[in-house]
């Protein structure tokens, strides 16, 4: 796959860091430190907290959900799970490959799959954070892999294989444009909530919606000073979709979980482009429906999703 979508290494050597959220501060350990002072993601994307090796080869940290679940029967939902599992997949691959120049790091393919059970979640207390593990595969210099888990009480949820490209600054750079980030002054990361879409269809076969005017504050931390609109935030915009979609579908409030997704970018997203947003409906059943979906910058298709969703 031809893809722009490619890790920055900044050599700030921070041991705590302090967030412009101030409802979120790190874990001050070693690694942690080290880690989000070379990941080219920064606080409010970057949530991670107390990374350590877990065993050899396999690195694990927390994470406190963040954002609403609006119509995911699962604890977190799909997309929240996906930017954490995709960010310490990176801190796997960062340890591992022992990046030295300036590089960007970003996922360009994954796929998801949901591996609880659904019955008896709703008796689980989640007010702790939950726990997330990776381990990587460094194929080349400009390409890796990581397997990634997300669970509770060593119960895993989600499990997802994230493809990376591996790209150096200079090359990065000639992509994205350089807009001079400001620091986002809120007790509220921007990435709490759901984005407002306009112009939302639906027939008895498909959604449609436009996400206008994308802004450097719906890149925040992704990354400082060359804003890219991140892949777990396109799929939250599919997975928001597709809820209201489920509800008209079915002419009622539904409950449902990304049961499996697999995703592919193949362009990057910048402030100042808009979004529109193509659902196709491939099957749709009592308990499952499975959606073909796109999203498109003039013309050109930027991002694939084949998503499957459990109806509860």
């Amino acid at each position: 796959m031809d893809s722009e979508y490619p890790f920055y290494t900044e050599t700030s050597q921070q041991k705590t860091i302090n967030a412009t959220d101030l409802a979120f501060k790190f874990i001050p350990n070693l690694l942690t430190s080290q880690l989000y002072s070379k990941n080219c993601v920064k606080n409010p994307y970057f949530r991670l907290q107390n990374i350590f090796e877990k065993t050899p080869g396999v690195i694990s940290g927390i994470v406190r959900k963040e954002q609403p679940k609006l119509f995911s029967a699962s604890p977190i939902s799909a997309t929240e799970a996906s930017r954490h599992m995709a960010i310490l997949g990176s801190c796997s691959i960062t340890l591992q490959a022992e990046l030295e120049e300036e590089t960007f790091l970003l996922a360009s393919e994954a796929e998801m799959h949901f591996v609880g059970n659904l019955e008896t979640l709703s008796t689980v207390n989640f007010d702790e954070p939950f726990e997330l593990t990776a381990s990587s595969h460094v194929y080349s210099k400009r390409k890796a892999m990581a397997q990634t888990t997300l669970g509770y009480a060593e119960k895993p949820l989600f499990r997802a294989t994230i493809f990376y490209q591996i790209i150096p600054k200079k090359a990065f750079l000639k992509l994205a444009p350089k807009i001079l980030s400001t620091d986002i002054q809120t007790t509220e990361s921007p990435y709490s909530k759901f984005i407002p879409l306009k112009n939302i269809t639906f027939t008895a076969s498909s959604i449609t919606a436009i996400f206008e005017q994308i802004t450097p504050e719906h890149c925040a931390g992704h990354f400082p000073n060359y804003p890219v609109l991140p892949i777990a935030f396109l799929m939250g915009i599919f997975e928001y979709c597709a809820g209201l979609g489920l509800n008209h579908f079915f002419k009622r409030e539904t409950m449902s979980v990304v049961k499996y997704a697999k995703i592919s970018v193949h362009h990057l997203v910048f402030p100042g482009d808009n979004l529109k947003i193509e659902m196709n409906l491939v099957s749709l059943e009592k308990d499952v429906c499975s959606f073909q979906c796109k999203g498109i910058k003039k013309d050109i298709t930027v991002i694939l999703l084949d998503v499957v969703f459990q109806i509860k």
